[in-house]
């Protein structure tokens, strides 16, 4: 899994994130908190994606398979690659359905060709796809319904066979049943892949994670204020934050 240890993050003078810890441990972890307290800078610096940002500077470290990858160099793909993510608006390429599948097979290079098909099917398949598009698969992926985009774009990470999944508010956009639906194919995708969640959404948090990571922001700066088993941060909260955070997005 990955460990965070005495992370700071800044984008050229502003500070972000102040002095982060955590374990990650299995199965869905959900990490919530208001607006601009640095969740999501946080769980895309977890694979370097921070990187792609001007001016990105960061201490500390992050483990990932015993290595530090806050100082590497070299192979940030092949992290990328293991350490998936799906961002909040869904991002299908504007090709079909097959070739948005067949390209993390090209970019994975250990599938040939002649499997690819089976591999396309296997996958849509696992995100409860296949029968909605098995009959248009070389139609365009952006024809399909958001909620349908996004467990599109859930596939083309797991085609690159990741293993850890991070989620960046991957249902803010979608309708309730399809919220529901991206949920129930977590909770299946968290019995062999690890999953991290970023939401704003606590009912969902209260739904699905098992682990609980609660951000603040202290003089504009974000950190971890709680974290713990779900239930038992949603039930007992130790800091008076995460108290009246949790009582006032209840309404």
């Amino acid at each position: 899994m990955i460990q965070v240890k005495n992370y700071y993050l800044s984008f050229g003078k502003k500070k972000i994130l102040n002095d982060i810890n955590y374990q990650f441990q299995a199965g869905i972890t959900a990490i919530v908190g208001p607006s601009g307290s640095g969740k999501s800078s946080f769980v895309l610096s977890l694979n370097r994606l921070t990187d792609l940002y001007s001016n990105t500077r960061y201490s500390g470290e992050i483990l990932f398979e015993d290595n530090n990858i806050l100082i590497q160099k070299k192979n940030l793909g092949k992290i990328r690659h293991a350490i998936g993510t799906v961002f909040q608006k869904p991002t299908p390429f504007p090709v079909s359905i097959y070739k948005n599948l067949e390209l993390s097979l090209i970019e994975l290079g250990t599938v040939e060709k002649k499997n690819y098909l089976e591999k396309i099917k296997e996958v849509l398949k696992k995100v409860s796809l296949w029968e909605d598009v098995q009959d248009n698969l070389h139609k365009s992926a952006l024809k399909l319904s958001g909620g349908q985009q996004q467990k599109l774009c859930i596939a083309r990470t797991l085609l690159l066979n990741p293993k850890i999944l991070i989620l960046d508010e991957p249902c803010s956009s979608l309708d309730p049943i399809s919220t529901l639906q991206i949920e129930e194919l977590l909770i299946q995708i968290a019995k062999l892949t690890p999953v991290i969640i970023v939401t704003h959404n606590l009912k969902q948090a209260k739904r699905i994670a098992e682990h609980l990571i609660v951000f603040g922001i202290h003089e504009g700066v974000g950190s971890i204020i709680e974290k713990g088993r779900s239930e038992e941060v949603f039930l007992a909260p130790k800091h008076h934050f995460t108290k009246t955070y949790l009582e006032y997005e209840a309404f």
